[in-house]
């Protein structure tokens, strides 16, 4: 049996109690008559049917096969959130146990709980355009979604409800489903330690973590502004951001169009030019909480400061570090603002800071495409590709065939 199959065992295992417990709880919700009866109905149904395919395996016709994947990719999700939410409020509630045990217990097995569904269902995407989707989509729902479907109301830990309002806690978890995703689309865990190779130099290391500090500098406008004490809440919105962000985009998006792009000469610019775009595209989900101009201003700063990420991360091929270089921008950032929302009305003079700074990050990004450092970031950008990138592993000595 290999590492897949595995995963296919936990995940029969995790979907069969799931769907027992909706039966349950749609139960309940239809004697209360509480509005959410018919979006647990919905997913229940969907679920249902994914269930019971993955449990006959029997081969399906092509379109049957497309609508019921995107089905459960879509619905699993969701319904594995409010359902294990849900199970923990009422464990709580109605055995009288103490909160801080129970969501202790939820969150850790929150951190691994898509990894059977990153495994089994998200292996069925192949195609480039349906994986982005896919990665965005689940960010959202995994990151976000945690603070609305579990208990953070009832009395618990303040950091136990810090890290479910703030989505660290689901970031963490979405961190795991990527690795998993990587894996089943054949791409690899960059690792935590450096691949050294004649053509890493260890003075474009240097040189990159110094730009990353003065940009960090800089962008918290020390020597002006007033400092304020960095809070645990704000300390976990930034490592939110930074290890949310890399996740997806450094290590999610750059490494599928890596893989897409494999057979395209020029595949590494073009795949980090694509990369840092999206990332900045992202930031336009800011609207929500800031202007216009500001959230213009965000995304050019997120274009330059991509394109620079999408360098750190292909020539040292280490993603811990893009991840502390992202956390420390937006840490220090907060600390001196006292928020991670950006406010006002930008002036000339901060057009033309962004300005600079994106012409910088372009000239490192063409400098990045010459020479050794041009072969360094080929050889990680291979590395990360391949048909070894799987989950072919066996457990030593195993008595099961």
């Amino acid at each position: 049996m290999t590492g897949r199959d595995y995963l296919r065992i936990w995940y029969v295992a995790q979907m069969g109690a799931t769907v027992l417990f909706m039966v349950a709880i749609l139960a309940r919700e239809i004697m209360l008559q509480r509005p959410i009866r018919w979006l647990m109905a919905a997913l229940l149904v969907a679920v249902l049917v994914g269930f019971l395919i993955e449990l006959v395996q029997k081969k399906a016709p092509g379109w049957v096969s497309a609508i019921n994947d995107w089905l459960q990719a879509i619905c699993q999700p969701l319904a594995l959130i409010m359902v294990w939410g849900i199970v923990s409020r009422e464990i709580i509630q109605l055995l009288y146990l103490p909160a801080r045990g129970i969501l202790s217990l939820t969150v850790l097995y929150y951190f691994v709980m898509f990894a059977p569904f990153a495994g089994v269902v998200g292996a069925r995407f192949g195609n480039v355009i349906a994986r982005l989707i896919l990665l965005f989509y689940w960010a959202i729902l995994v990151v976000q979604f945690m603070n609305v479907a579990y208990p953070t109301s009832l009395p618990a830990p303040h950091f136990l409800k810090l890290g479910m309002t703030t989505g660290f806690f689901g970031t963490i978890a979405y961190l795991v489903m990527v690795t998993t995703l990587m894996r089943v689309w054949q791409l690899s865990w960059p690792g935590l330690t450096p691949h050294w190779h004649p053509d890493i130099s260890a003075w474009v290391i240097i040189f990159l973590i110094v730009v990353d500090l003065i940009y960090t500098f800089l962008n918290a406008n020390f020597v002006t502004a007033s400092w304020h004490t960095p809070d645990l809440a704000m300390t976990m919105h930034a490592l939110t951001a930074g290890i949310g962000e890399e996740t997806i985009f450094r290590f999610g998006v750059l490494g599928v169009l890596l893989y897409a792009l494999q057979n395209l000469k020029a595949k590494v610019p073009v795949a980090m030019i694509i990369s840092a775009a999206l990332f900045a595209l992202a930031h336009l989900m800011n609207l929500a909480g800031q202007n216009l101009p500001i959230t213009l201003l965000q995304m050019l700063s997120a274009l330059g400061t991509g394109l620079f990420f999408a360098c750190v991360y292909l020539y040292t091929g280490q993603l811990w570090l893009t991840m502390l270089m992202h956390f420390l921008i937006d840490w220090t950032g907060a600390a001196v603002d006292g928020t991670l929302v950006m406010t006002g009305k930008p002036s000339a003079g901060d057009w033309f800071f962004v300005a600079i700074q994106v012409l910088i990050d372009v000239v490192i990004f063409v400098w990045m495409l010459y020479g050794k450092r041009r072969h360094a970031l080929e050889r990680h950008s291979g590395r990360f590709v391949g048909d070894k990138q799987r989950f072919d592993y066996r457990l030593p000595n195993s008595n099961f065939h």
